[in-house]
């Protein structure tokens, strides 16, 4: 199964389709972000391969992470001031997210603009099995 992150952020609508090894429940009540059910994901849509560089603490782990047979990974791009939402409070929603998914989820806030998109957007990168 699979999962779509879905909503209107900052009056720009986006949505993303990864995969799932759960069932997710609605863990962005409230944030006016949502998580939905969607049809099987084949592969995955990776926006900036480079990208976080060699000097983010994410880099190594994502890249593991990716080298690991079956693992897909999908990006998207949210606008910085949409990464709190995502987090949630103290990490919770990330967590959650996560724990629904069976993928990690990296948020990468610190790391800037991926190349090629505005000083306000940032990437979030999914890594899961497919």
């Amino acid at each position: 199964s699979t999962f779509r992150l879905a909503g209107m952020a900052s009056k720009r609508k986006w949505d993303v389709i990864a995969p799932v090894l759960h069932p997710l429940p609605n863990v962005l009540d409230g944030t006016g972000l949502s998580i939905t059910i969607a049809t099987p994901a084949t592969g995955g849509q990776i926006i900036s391969p480079d990208f976080p560089p060699p000097s983010s603490k994410q880099h190594s782990l994502m890249r593991k992470l990716e080298a690991t047979p079956g693992n897909v990974r999908h990006d998207i791009i949210i606008n910085d001031a949409d990464g709190g939402k995502l987090v949630g409070p103290s990490g919770a929603h990330w967590q959650q997210l996560q724990a629904s998914t069976g993928c990690k989820v990296f948020i990468l806030l610190k790391e800037g603009a991926p190349p090629g998109h505005g000083p306000e957007q940032r990437l979030v990168a999914m890594i899961g099995s497919d």
